[in-house]
């Protein structure tokens, strides 16, 4: 912003617009993703929902003050539980299928399974853009994004 607009207004008004949408847009998943843990942990108890959208807010500020290195071996992590979930959810789906509710009269066109396709790689290449990034961004460069203290 500062080499596009200079150090002024418009560029001071954007930092603290992006700033407030990115806390709401970070409350709005922890608050999702608290009520998901307590859903799962508690039986979806309200206290320990906010307990656990404290918690990841706590652990993600953590690793954003860790640096952009950590972000990416974390994520990497992450990616890999969920492809073994939903490896899991595969193998049940699989096992309990039942061929006899499949029909091909209810299918999308071809040009929306395309277009649906195209979206879901597009969306998952840009996730591993940043993964591969921020990974490759040397710890004694002056490239690196500032650390949060």
């Amino acid at each position: 912003m500062v080499r596009a607009f200079g150090k002024g207004r418009t560029t001071g008004i954007v930092a603290w617009l992006l700033l407030a949408a990115n806390a709401i847009i970070t409350a709005m998943v922890a608050v999702s993703f608290g009520s998901y843990a307590s859903a799962a942990f508690t039986d979806g108890e309200t206290d320990w929902s906010k307990a656990f959208a404290v918690l990841i807010v706590l652990v993600m500020t953590a690793l954003n003050v860790l640096g952009s290195q950590a972000v990416a071996k974390v994520q990497t992590i992450v990616v890999i539980v969920v492809i073994g979930i939903l490896r899991v959810f595969a193998v049940a789906t699989l096992a309990n299928m039942d061929a006899s509710l499949l029909a091909f009269s209810g299918y999308p066109r071809d040009a929306q399974v395309s277009e649906n396709a195209s979206r879901s790689f597009c969306s998952c290449s840009s996730v591993r853009l940043v993964e591969i990034s921020s990974g490759c961004i040397p710890t004694n460069s002056n490239l690196i994004l500032p650390i949060a203290a």
